[in-house]
């Protein structure tokens, strides 16, 4: 089983850094339909810790990854 943490690494992103989290957009919504407030408002739902990132899927590809 591959783990976000195991795409991340490949992508470069250090190992000691395993606080992301996933978001996988429902099918019909994009990345871009959504803004910052949506996405704070997510992590706040979802009871985000101060040190958790968020990573962004859409139809199966990573295409954000918070800093």
């Amino acid at each position: 089983m591959i783990t976000v943490n195991d795409i991340l690494n490949d992508l470069g992103y250090p190992k000691d850094d395993n606080n992301y989290r996933l978001f996988n957009l429902n099918e019909g919504f994009s990345f871009d339909q959504l803004s910052e407030r949506d996405l704070e408002n997510h992590k706040r739902l979802q009871g985000f810790d101060k040190d958790d990132k968020l990573v962004v899927v859409e139809q199966g590809q990573i295409i954000y990854i918070e800093d």
